[in-house]
């Protein structure tokens, strides 16, 4: 099947021994966490991020603990995980890899417990898993476009047995396991398969292409902080402005220009959803600072965009900060 095939090449792709294909990056996390067949707890991870985290941490029967983000990474901060972390119930750790960024998996991992790597927005060429397991998203925006899906990675051959097993209605019978219709569908499968074959391309052009637009910014005194040049591709581009800064108005000029920019989530973090507003959490001053001065361009930094087109764009955003 072409779903069979995709994961085959992605296991040599990605370099993990294990990748199994599922619906989206929603499904492959939880998954990932029934996968490691934990008992009912709590699992960390970040308040600055899409829902579907926090969500998949809920389906898959636990609790979302919330700790507070890296100022220059937008990741999970391993010293205030420490502060959340409880040896009687915390179960997992689930950082999340940011628009591209990827967290500090050597320190999260001294905690102890299974990590769950979100790398929905991190999908690159030989990356590996740094966590016990790894859900990767491959929608129409992501590094792997494939109009909607995901996959599992793993080293390990018994969570990638049991995340099978799920995705599959718990088909082998033999096991007490209960599962759902996480598969990927085949049309699906083939674009994600056509995918891998540009994924190295496409991930070069898209660090050429921030690499660009970061050296005509970095100089600008009304940017607090940009993506790292050298590092992975970029899922957004996100930048961050200094205190005193209208963003309001920042986004209006440059939508004036013909640039859509976004403040990145639609609710500023997670905890102010109300679903999620009851969860355990620490003080979260990084995330809340993020919230209310960082800004995305969505669409802009990736293919077919060319050099020419960034230069364009950071003229544009520096003359919409200068009249702001």
């Amino acid at each position: 099947s072409w779903a069979w095939r995709f994961e085959r090449d992605a296991e040599r792709i990605f370099n993990v021994r294990h990748v199994v294909a599922c619906a989206n990056g929603t499904l492959d996390l939880i998954a990932a966490l029934r996968a490691l067949d934990l008992p009912s707890g709590e699992v960390i991870t970040t308040p600055y991020t899409f829902s579907a985290t926090a969500a998949a941490i809920r389906f898959a029967g636990h609790e979302p603990v919330f700790a507070d983000v890296e100022p220059r990474t937008f990741c999970l901060d391993p010293d205030s995980v420490a502060k959340v972390v409880d040896r009687r119930t915390t179960r997992a750790i689930l950082p999340v890899d940011l628009f591209g960024t990827s967290a500090d998996y050597g320190k999260l991992r001294t905690f102890g417990v299974p990590v769950v790597a979100d790398a929905c927005q991190a999908v690159d060429a030989g990356m590996g898993c740094h966590g016990n397991i790894a859900a990767v998203s491959c929608n129409g925006a992501k590094q792997l476009p494939a109009g909607e899906a995901g996959a599992v990675l793993t080293n390990h051959s018994d969570l990638a047995e049991r995340v099978r097993r799920f995705a599959s209605h718990g088909e082998n019978w033999s096991h007490p396991e209960v599962g759902l219709n996480v598969r990927l569908n085949e049309p699906t499968a083939l674009l994600a398969w056509h995918g891998l074959k540009e994924l190295r391309k496409r991930n070069a052009t898209r660090r050429r292409l921030a690499r660009v637009l970061i050296k005509e910014l970095r100089s600008h005194a009304k940017i607090r902080t940009l993506p790292n040049s050298d590092g992975p591709p970029l899922y957004v581009f996100p930048l961050v402005l200094v205190e005193g800064v209208d963003r309001a108005r920042f986004a209006d000029n440059l939508k004036r220009l013909g640039v859509e920019v976004g403040k990145g989530y639609l609710t500023p973090i997670l905890t102010d959803y109300p679903a999620f507003s009851s969860c355990r959490r620490t003080e979260m001053p990084v995330a809340m600072d993020l919230s209310n001065r960082s800004l995305v361009l969505f669409s802009q930094v990736r293919p077919p965009a060319t050099t020419r087109d960034m230069k364009w764009l950071a003229g544009a955003i520096r003359t919409s900060l200068d009249s702001t």
